[in-house]
């Protein structure tokens, strides 16, 4: 897995952790380098949930349409798309990042 991947998804095991209150008192390097919040969901032949970094809602929900749509990453951005055939993809520029899951 590449390292946009790795730490989306452990920035969601994070959350999910945190929200069923096991979440520890020692910080990751995930935690310092991503903390990711939620933005609701949006819908491209299916419901995804989308989450950012230091990136506006409007703006990720645009991009990860985009991403959806054309199998590829936005100019500008790298983007983790081995697992967008099943809904999920990762995407940073600099400090901001933003993903999106299916549900």
């Amino acid at each position: 897995m590449n390292r946009a991947l790795r730490i989306g998804v452990i920035a969601l095991a994070m959350c999910a952790l945190a929200a069923l209150g096991g979440a520890s008192s020692a910080p990751t390097d995930a935690d310092a380098a991503f903390s990711y919040k939620k933005c609701g969901s949006f819908r491209y032949k299916g419901k995804h949930t989308l989450f950012t970094h230091r990136y506006p809602c409007q703006k990720a929900k645009r991009k990860a349409r985009y991403v959806l749509k054309h199998r590829h990453s936005p100019s500008h951005w790298s983007c983790s798309l081995a697992e967008l055939s099943s809904g999920f993809a990762a995407c940073q520029r600099g400090k901001r990042a933003w993903e999106f899951t299916p549900g």
